[in-house]
């Protein structure tokens, strides 16, 4: 009685494994792991590994550099009632070097 047991729970195991595989990879399957956020939902998976990346130097380098911008007159950020927001310091060249 006690090894029929043990079959049944060994075959149980076996047939969980094989069911949560085959969902695994066909999560995988079916959409490619560079996708739109619009594709997303709850419980998909995605596994990128390095053969689904392109070789090196086989794209463009992005060159996403940040330009500065100069603030709108009268903007400043937005505070908590009670608290109030005054400009510190202008006409600064380098103010990371300060």
């Amino acid at each position: 009685m006690k090894r029929l047991g043990m079959l049944f729970f060994t075959v149980f195991c076996l047939v969980l494994n094989v069911l949560l595989l085959n969902v695994t990879l066909f999560a995988q399957a079916n959409s490619s792991p560079f996708y739109d956020y619009s594709a997303e939902s709850p419980g998909k998976v995605h596994k990128i590994t390095t053969s689904d990346l392109p070789k090196p130097f086989a794209t463009k380098s992005a060159n996403n550099e940040p330009v500065p911008t100069a603030r709108p007159e009268g903007a400043l950020p937005k505070t908590l009632p009670g608290f109030k927001v005054d400009i510190y310091a202008t006409g600064l060249d380098s103010p990371a070097r300060c």
